[in-house]
């Protein structure tokens, strides 16, 4: 009687070997069908019909919340079943996994693990004052910096004041510039988790002692300051208006020296290549005056007596 349940046991137990050894023959052969859609405007739920149709899996999802109606175009050969569920899904917030002869698709699960506290560090936040080291006046918008970390750092405020967020626990050298004045660091500032830091940095002027400067304007006499001038131009300073004689200290005078201007001694007015007087025009830095001389006789000669 042993024998004999001993034999059906055995021959159960074969059978169930048989077919889990037939399942899993078959699920490797369905995942290495190839997939064939090309140059296609389908929609997920065409591409699916599609895919159980070529590999003979069954495709499970849930249809009030994933989009299978949207279309998209979708070009496919030769491709294994990851690669086309891959390409499908790409972009919905979904994902999918094979068991057995099932292809179930799911929402990704986005939500990250906390962080583990051991591994957290620790920081503070170090502000502080950048002051005048002799006049004790806050400096706005000094540059202030970690000399270990240059991208930790800001400038200060119009009351001098900085700050300085998410600084590792440590100790920092604190360095303080300025135009003008020399650069300051404050050395070995202690951060501690406990509470925030406080650094008072005082700056010392720059003074420099700096050679002459010698401004010397560009003279060019063969041009004229008028540019309303176009010819026959020549320029006449105040110097030589009372270096040469018959100047009087008056550029006008002068100009009776020139070739095609004539004047008298008793008026400045000028005639110039035989233009009446009057209607000389004269500017003053580009801008058009009547006369540039006291008690002129607009009407008559548009001379007078006085520059």
């Amino acid at each position: 009687m042993n024998r004999i349940n001993t034999k059906k046991r055995a021959g159960k137990l074969a059978i169930f070997l048989f077919f889990t050894f037939l399942s899993l023959t078959t699920v490797a052969q369905n995942k290495e069908k190839k997939i064939t859609i090309q140059n296609k405007k389908i929609s997920l739920k065409e591409a699916f019909a599609q895919i159980e149709t070529q590999t003979g899996y069954s495709i499970a999802y849930e249809q009030s919340k994933l989009d299978i109606e949207k279309k998209h175009s979708l070009s496919l050969k030769n491709a294994t079943v990851d690669k086309a569920m891959t390409q499908l899904l790409k972009g919905t917030g979904y994902a999918y996994k094979i068991k057995a002869y099932h292809i179930i698709i799911s929402l990704q699960d986005n939500k990250q693990k906390p962080a583990n506290n051991d591994t957290q560090k620790l920081t503070q936040t170090i502000r502080g004052i950048v002051v005048d080291s002799k006049t004790n006046t806050p400096i706005e918008y000094a540059s202030v910096c970690i000399t270990e970390d240059p991208s930790r750092g800001g400038s200060t405020d119009e009351r001098g004041n900085f700050r300085i967020n998410n600084v590792p626990v440590g100790r920092y050298n604190i360095q303080a510039t300025f135009m003008g004045y020399r650069s300051s660091i404050i050395t070995e500032v202690s951060v501690t988790s406990s509470k925030e830091v406080f650094v008072e940095i005082p700056m010392d002027e720059n003074v420099q002692d700096l050679a002459e400067v010698l401004v010397k304007p560009e003279i060019k006499k063969d041009r004229t300051v008028n540019p309303m001038a176009i010819t026959g131009g020549r320029m006449i300073s105040i110097e030589e208006a009372s270096r040469f004689a018959n100047g009087f200290d008056d550029p006008a005078r002068l100009s009776s020296a020139f070739a095609g201007v004539a004047g008298d001694v008793g008026t400045n007015a000028v005639a110039i290549r035989g233009n009446a007087p009057q209607f000389t025009q004269w500017r003053l830095e580009g801008i058009e005056i009547p006369n540039p001389t006291h008690f002129a006789d607009l009407s008559g000669l548009g001379g007078g007596f006085l520059s």
